[in-house]
């Protein structure tokens, strides 16, 4: 297994690990004069959600820039936390280089979104996940 840490390792913040280059998990951002996001350029088959807090949820909406589609994989609160939370985002730092997405990129959630039960087993991107 191939792990990546985009963001997140060694601060609070911007929490990014990619598995096997296919599976994203969470895509945060950190709150600082500029907000920072996670690094790299990545393009994963699918994205798991792990909570609703800026810091796992904050870029979400980068990732769904051009014809990107990625799956977004997480619970019913967490998809509603992380739409509050990027159109609050949009109006701290919408139209500035600081926001890495637009209100198009956020529209675009709704389009990739699935949504699970805890203790609801899932395949995302080749993996099997479970949210306890």
């Amino acid at each position: 297994m191939d792990v990546q840490f985009l963001g997140g390792a060694g601060e609070v913040g911007r929490s990014a690990i990619l598995v096997n280059d296919r599976l994203l998990l969470d895509y945060g951002s950190l709150t600082a004069t500029p907000p920072q996001y996670p690094v790299g350029d990545v393009e994963p088959e699918a994205v798991v959600v792990s909570h609703g807090h800026l810091d796992h949820v904050g870029a979400i909406p980068a990732l769904l820039s051009g014809s990107k589609r990625p799956e977004i994989h997480w619970t019913p609160p967490t998809a509603e936390l992380a739409r509050i939370l990027a159109r609050d985002t949009l109006k701290l730092h919408g139209g500035t280089m600081q926001c890495p997405f637009t209100e198009t990129h956020v529209a675009r959630m709704g389009e990739v979104d699935t949504r699970h039960s805890y203790k609801e087993t899932f395949e995302a991107a080749g993996h099997e996940v479970t949210f306890l």
